[in-house]
């Protein structure tokens, strides 16, 4: 009877093992699951033939005894089969759908375990490094959902080429990778970038379409100030995001700096969005005048931060923020207007500056964003002659020219200037 029942013990340990390694390793986890059970129902199948051989032998002997309910082999079987469940609702949980990597969660748990492994072992190196496709939503919008997700399998399958047994790789939301490099010191970190560089580089054929896929890479190094994997993660995270400032296809290493970089930005953000309500912009107006009779014929309006704790802000420092954060739209409201206001006082106060015009610089970013920003809006508040120069910056170049110039022509008979 005990061999029987460790006979059992053993079949529904291996079938609760196969379990498991299937549901690894396969890319159909329903599949899996499916394989699993049969594997479990066949140890249950098995203690269910070991009961009745029991039962037949008590019967010849004499000494049945009539037992309701399962035997103890059927609960250990169906117990196994409850157990390989359990295993695959915790694998499918921790899985990405589209390309069967492992999610963020088990990712975070892998790296929480190699960090216990660092602090027994200081001598163990290790590196997270996290990439970030570019332009994968447009890419996802335009050729449709399916397309997308064929070339997140396809970059998930280049990505495993380029890492070693034991390295893991997941899937943490739309367009990102990460991987745990074991034994991976600056060096090799930067060697695995550039692989995964030069694997992506390669056109990618999706339904006889070919697409190439660059990305940006962020890479943070283990080291004993790691106390959280979290932290690893927004390290790579931060290092991430200096390289696509760099451009498309870019890897950066994190360093402390970075950090100091970002809790700045995000004062200075905080602040600008309490600038105009505190009176801190300013518009300072650069007279324009004529070369050939020196006569004065208008001026430019340049804006100006005066931050109260950190002196004058260039505007090369707070205008390429405002642009990516959409404050550029109150803000570029507030200098026409202010502007206006102004070139209208002046022209009151002083007679012979009717003819003089008023320059004003604006990002395509607050033109084409805020209808107050627009011409046709400000004409009730306007000098009685001015003049439209839009200066565009590179990040916020005005993407609609003609509409700019339509409107502009709209509302005034001067001629509007796009430059």
């Amino acid at each position: 009877m005990t061999l029987l029942v460790l006979c059992s013990l053993s079949l529904l340990a291996i079938a609760v093992g196969w379990s498991f390694v299937l549901l690894q390793r396969l890319r159909d986890w329903r599949l899996g699951f499916v394989i699993a059970s049969l594997i479990a129902a066949l140890g249950w199948l098995v203690a269910l033939t070991v009961r009745l051989v029991l039962v037949d032998q008590q019967a010849a002997a004499g000494s049945l005894r009539l037992v309701t309910g399962p035997g103890p082999l059927q609960q250990l079987a169906v117990s196994g089969l409850a157990m390989a469940g359990v295993i695959y609702c915790h694998v499918l949980f921790q899985r990405d759908d589209v390309t069967g990597l492992p999610n963020r969660a088990r990712f975070l748990n892998r790296v929480r375990r190699t960090l216990d492994r660092f602090r027994r072992d200081r001598e163990a190196k290790f590196a997270v490094l996290l990439l970030d496709l570019d332009r994968f939503t447009v890419i996802n919008h335009s050729l449709g959902q399916h397309f997308g997700d064929q070339l997140l399998l396809a970059v998930a399958g280049r990505l495993r080429a380029c890492i070693r047994p034991g390295d893991v790789i997941a899937r943490l939301k739309s367009d990102e990778f990460a991987l745990l490099l074991h034994g991976s010191d600056e060096v090799s970190a930067l060697c695995t970038a550039e692989l995964m560089k030069e694997q992506l580089s390669q056109p990618i054929e999706i339904d006889g379409q070919e697409v190439l896929a660059t990305a940006c890479i962020g890479i943070s190094l283990g080291s004993p100030a790691h106390e959280r994997a979290e932290r690893l993660l927004r390290e790579a995270d931060l290092a991430t995001y200096r390289a696509k400032s760099r451009g498309n296809g870019q890897h950066e290493i994190f360093r402390a700096s970075m950090h100091e970089h970002v809790v700045k930005r995000l004062a200075l953000e905080a602040d600008l969005r309490r600038a105009v309500e505190r009176a801190e912009l300013v518009l300072h107006y650069q007279p324009i005048i004529a070369s050939r009779d020196g006569r004065l014929t208008g001026f430019e309006a340049l804006l100006r931060w005066q931050h109260n704790e950190h002196g004058r802000v260039l505007p090369d420092d707070f205008i390429p923020m405002a642009e990516e954060t959409g404050l550029i739209i109150p803000i570029g409201q507030w200098v026409l207007e202010e502007a206006c206001r102004q070139m209208r006082a002046w022209q009151t106060q002083f007679p012979t500056a009717q003819q003089c015009l008023i320059h004003v610089n604006l990002s395509g970013v607050a033109f084409s964003g805020a209808p107050a920003c627009r011409p046709n809006h400000l004409a009730s508040k306007s000098p009685k002659a001015w003049s439209w120069t839009t200066s565009s910056r590179p990040s916020g170049c005005c993407h609609n020219c003609a509409h700019l110039m339509s409107s502009c022509r709209s509302t005034t008979s001067e001629p509007a200037t796009l430059r």
